[in-house]
């Protein structure tokens, strides 16, 4: 599954119109941005993440959103140790190496 979305999400999203990954890529984005963002894998407990995708994003059920963090874990897109969420350290350094290719303001508009 992460290689479809990695590398064919905007076709998906945009041919065929299915939004259904779309919060799973934005609570990756609401750890991974402000990890850029700060130039280091962060530790983020559950609620900042959360509260980050609220802000970002709008509101969803927050059962809904725990089941995205278990799923990126389960995945292997974040690491979960001591109650923190983590960046994966081989992601982490892909991500750094495609920085320069980012645009210049990381931070989503909200809808």
């Amino acid at each position: 599954m992460g290689h479809v979305i990695k590398n064919y999400y905007s076709t998906i999203r945009e041919v065929f119109a299915i939004s259904l990954f779309e919060p799973f890529v934005h609570m990756d984005s609401c750890y991974y941005t402000p990890a850029l963002e700060a130039e280091r894998i962060l530790a983020r407990n559950e609620d900042s993440l959360i509260d980050q995708f609220y802000r970002w994003h709008g509101k969803m059920s927050q059962m809904r959103l725990r089941s995205i963090l278990d799923e990126l874990v389960r995945v292997e897109v974040l690491d979960r140790e001591s109650g923190f969420y983590l960046g994966r350290n081989e992601l982490w350094k892909e991500m750094l190496a495609l920085r320069d290719q980012l645009p210049a303001e990381l931070t989503p508009l909200r809808v």
